[in-house]
């Protein structure tokens, strides 16, 4: 009774808000009263915040949640005026809690899309985390280490983290612009040596160091105003052997020497954020050959079921198969398989095509259809999934402002998350399983093909003997082939297995299959290993269909391939079968090629012969496929 008495109260005095009342009859899915009794019967944190700023709603509401939002992130950016870090530090609490809490109402009112609520979280956390490192450097600079930072920059005011070469990364869905409600942020922190001297960086580097723990204190710890945001810096190179700050110049060299998959991946949606902006940018132009490679390597796609597997071990332990207690976020068919779905396309393809390479997920499942990498049903699946856990991920951690991704295990819990959504519970636990098997069922396919079973043996189990042995030529093949280093893996003989039956179709169906089997024969014996084009021949179909036509008619151009499997990589490219360019298309390209970044003469001469080998080897497939005739294929030679 007291509870409803106080729902009350407070639609009451929001109501006396006109302005309030109208922009929710005109934008809001339920009316102003109905929204107050919601969030008091769900969730116990946003009746918290509603009922201390009940007063702070009433007094600055003019004309939309966007305004109040825009007046609370510029808020964040005056704060260094008060050159008082505690002072800093409780006024972004305070608008932490209300930028919360005005997002939750049009998250929960379906005033703003999803894409908008991420956002506005995301430039709340950048202007947070902005002012925190200059906020402590000024701190720093004033009070604590004033000697050593007058020592460097003499009578120099206002000193910034940018001012000592801070270089903060966003990484997750901090770079993507996708933070949840009460997500943690990913960043990580290097700083530029460049700027101090010897002597000098003996003694900022400590300091430096210092810094950024003291950011993250300020920034995570937890007091009678709350929180501004957990952060977590575990993405750094080697997290538990190196400091949570360090060099430009000792990650770029980590990442080009030690960098895994997984790394790359993170790094698709780094952004820089804070400290310096410009050299940010410039760290991540460094990484570029490090992210995106140019040669298609399929490891990144066995590398990724790795994690998917270790994630789905994890998950199951203790766990009975449900949607009570199922974690959104990590679960089978949940929001980590649709990104690393999504990331694993984006490295195999980004190299080569600088379209795929977007930020957030849904817009990169966009361009990936668009590219012609995942069909349309892909596309609407998978944002339709997405979108819908992103909300759900929300409503569950509404509940309590708790990092936490899995549904409640109470019917009570799951009840109110329902509430919040505006569906019923049945509505709710069907469409979790509907978007759960969807997502499954895409993923599962996409990653069996690089999915290695242990159970094959080392023995031949799949060469001529079975699907080849109508071919007479191909009677003794197992055997030679056995020998080869192409078949020397076990990986190899797993990735062939896979095309084999495809293979032998296509070859039975040449002009002269004994003379085709024959050259793909002589091809795999001068392999080295047989991983690389086999991934490559998996990956597509249309891929091994143009390495059979080849063989078929034009062998020679096998050769080409075996030096440098990119070439028929570049089949990916989008305009591959696309007409011949004219000679000031050529020139064109070229151009673009050589002025991406600054290149030495030998860098400049290897990409012009891969350009050129590439383009000979459009030529030559587009006249087996006769999609060009001799003349314009002797044309475009000249």
């Amino acid at each position: 009774m007291e509870e409803n008495l106080i729902d009350g109260e407070i639609a009451d005095r929001l109501s006396e808000n006109k302005s309030l009342v109208k922009y929710f009859e005109d934008n809001s899915v339920i009316n102003l009263k109905d929204f107050v009794l919601k969030v008091h019967f769900s969730s116990p944190h946003l009746a918290r915040s509603l009922d201390k700023e009940v007063e702070w709603i009433f007094s600055n509401f003019k004309t939309s949640f966007d305004v109040m939002l825009d007046d609370l992130i510029d808020e964040s950016k005056k704060l260094l005026y008060f050159n008082d870090l505690e002072v800093i530090s409780n006024k972004l609490r305070t608008l932490k809690r209300r930028v919360s809490l005005i997002v939750a109402c049009a998250d929960i009112c379906k005033i703003w899309s999803l894409s908008k609520v991420t956002l506005k979280l995301t430039q709340f956390a950048d202007s947070s985390l902005s002012t925190a490192f200059d906020a402590v450097v000024q701190n720093f600079s004033m009070k604590k280490k004033k000697s050593e930072f007058n020592a460097v920059f003499g009578s120099l005011k206002n000193i910034k983290s940018s001012d000592l070469g801070f270089v903060v990364i966003a990484m997750g869905k901090m770079g993507a612009f996708e933070l949840n409600y009460s997500s943690d942020i990913d960043f990580n922190v290097f700083y530029d040596s460049k700027i101090f001297s010897k002597d000098q960086l003996l003694i900022f580097q400590p300091i430096l160091i210092k810094i950024t723990r003291d950011v993250i204190k300020l920034m995570s710890e937890i007091n009678e105003e709350g929180y501004i945001f957990r952060c977590d810096l575990r993405l750094r190179p080697e997290p538990s052997v190196n400091p949570v700050c360090m060099s430009v110049k000792f990650a770029l060299q980590y990442y080009r020497e030690k960098g895994r998959t997984w790394e790359r991946s993170a790094y698709i949606k780094a952004r820089a954020v804070a400290g310096d902006i410009s050299k940010g940018n410039c760290f991540l132009a460094d990484l570029e050959p490090f992210i995106w490679r140019k040669k298609l390597n399929y490891f990144a796609i066995q590398d990724t079921q790795e994690i998917r597997k270790k994630i789905a071990r994890k998950e199951s332990k203790g766990q009975k198969a449900g949607v009570l207690g199922f974690n959104v976020k990590v679960g089978s068919g949940g929001i980590r398989d649709i990104e690393l779905y999504t990331q694993t396309l984006q490295l195999i393809y980004g190299g080569r095509d600088k379209n795929v390479r977007c930020l957030g997920t849904c817009q990169s499942l966009q361009v990936l259809k668009e590219e012609g990498r995942i069909t349309e049903n892909t596309l609407r699946e998978f944002s339709e999934a997405y979108e819908f856990y992103r909300n759900l991920e929300h409503r569950i951690q509404m509940l309590n402002d708790s990092q936490t991704h899995e549904i409640p295990k109470t019917e009570e819990g799951i009840t109110a998350i329902a509430v919040l959504m505006m569906i019923s519970v049945s509505e709710l636990e069907d469409s979790i399983r509907y978007y759960q098997n969807n997502v499954i069922g895409i993923c599962d396919e996409f990653f069996s093909v690089f999915s290695e079973d242990k159970n094959i043996s080392d023995e031949v189990l799949f060469f001529p003997t079975n699907s080849f042995r109508k071919l007479d030529s191909a009677y003794d093949l197992g055997e030679k082939w056995n020998k080869y280093n192409t078949f020397k893996s076990q990986r190899s003989k797993f990735l062939f297995s896979k095309i084999e039956k495809s293979l032998y179709e296509m070859i039975s169906n040449t002009y002269s299959p004994a003379e085709t089997l024959a050259n793909i024969d002589e091809y795999f014996s001068q392999l080295s290993s047989g991983v690389e084009i086999f991934s490559l021949l998996n990956s597509n179909k249309s891929f091994l269909n143009i390495f059979v036509d080849i063989a078929s008619k034009v062998p020679q151009v096998l050769e080409e391939i075996g030096q440098n499997t990119d070439i028929l990589a570049s089949v990916v490219n989008k305009d591959f079968f696309h007409s011949f360019p004219t000679l000031e298309g050529v020139l064109f390209e070229l151009d673009r090629i050589l002025n991406v970044k600054p290149f030495d003469y030998e860098d400049k001469l290897s990409l012009i012969r891969q350009f050129v080998k590439e383009l000979k080897f459009k030529v030559a497939v587009h006249l087996i496929q006769r999609k060009s005739n001799i003349e314009e294929a002797s044309f475009s030679y000249s």
